[in-house]
């Protein structure tokens, strides 16, 4: 009776053990290659997918795997720029390398069709890149650091250069709708030109213009504008409190963030500005009233924007007019 009982623990045991045997190396990379070929250079992975394929120990191939939530439910705002920019990474990945010995996949996870390899991973934040090299263990390096560096393809095949010594050449694809409106405006000012050069000449010696255009260029550059376009943050974020517009730390910002900054610069250069001309106002009071209002805006969103700058710089000592 002992022995029967021990042959049924055994049988059950082996049938279980093959009801979840993983498939070998060169079956996984087999089927890799198959889904490749099905569903072009990007894998859309579910979670048995995930363990099956990706995370589990294969020695033939490597995975890069993209996790996003771009479900109606989730909203995740910059999830389909890296997206757009992991498909130009991976489709330049595959145009130099589609015949390597040790290829590279390139696979999406969303949460709406995988929500368990995110509990597997243990995953709170979209989106996120990580590097699964085969047979190797996964290092700290293998996480891609997209808050600090950005979603774009350039410094992802970087990344991918450092952890996996294989290069890509990113080749952009050719966008022929942004050059329509350059083309319009260039269109435009040539045809003025050859009619009425002499409005041309007017709009090119006129210092107020050009001293707007100047004041405008400075707040763009220095509200962090240009960091919207290379790193394209989130618009705004949350916390237990509630939407956050204004990102702690010094390693990010939100687009609203930026937009309050150039307000605020925009306000202290108002400001300076009433002081300037105060001088060419003949009458004593308008005189001394936008003085007062210079100064007034001045010292007001200075002590803004210093209340700003200690949001992001934590231990920063130093208040004016506000904590």
């Amino acid at each position: 009776m002992r022995l029967t009982s021990i042959a049924a623990v055994c049988t059950l045991f082996a049938a279980l053990m093959k009801c979840q045997k993983l498939p070998s190396s060169k079956e996984s990379l087999d089927s890799m290659m198959k889904l490749r070929s099905q569903q072009g250079h990007i894998i859309r992975a579910n979670s048995d997918m995930f363990k099956k394929y990706i995370k589990t120990k294969h020695s033939k191939y490597s995975v890069v795997a993209m996790f996003t939530a771009m479900g109606p439910r989730t909203k995740c705002e910059i999830c389909p720029h890296a997206r757009r920019e992991f498909d130009i990474l991976a489709s330049s990945y595959l145009k130099a390398h589609a015949d390597a010995d040790h290829p590279i996949f390139f696979a999406v996870i969303d949460y709406s069709e995988a929500s368990e390899a995110f509990h597997i991973m243990k995953l709170n934040h979209v989106p996120g890149v990580y590097y699964f090299p085969g047979g190797k263990k996964r290092l700290k390096s293998h996480t891609y650091a997209g808050m600090r560096s950005g979603y774009n393809a350039v410094p992802m095949a970087r990344w991918l250069a450092e952890i996996s010594d294989v290069k890509v050449k990113i080749i952009m694809p050719v966008d022929l709708s942004k050059l329509i409106m350059p083309t319009i405006v260039a269109t435009i000012i040539g045809i003025i030109t050859y009619l009425r050069p002499d409005i041309v000449m007017k709009v090119l010696g006129n210092k107020v213009l050009w001293g707007f255009l100047l004041m405008i260029s400075v707040l763009v550059f220095t509200s962090g504008q240009m960091w919207n376009i290379i790193r394209k943050p989130a618009e705004a974020g949350r916390d237990a409190n509630g939407v956050k517009y204004i990102q702690g730390g010094r390693g990010g910002q939100y687009i609203i963030e930026t937009y309050i900054v150039m307000a605020v610069n925009m306000a202290i250069a108002a400001g300076f500005i009433l002081m300037n001309e105060v001088q060419s106002v003949k009458k004593g009071v308008i005189k001394k009233a936008l003085g007062g209002i210079g100064l007034l805006m001045v010292t007001i969103f200075f002590g803004l924007l210093i209340s700003i700058f200690k949001m992001k710089s934590h231990g920063y000592p130093y208040s004016f007019l506000f904590l």
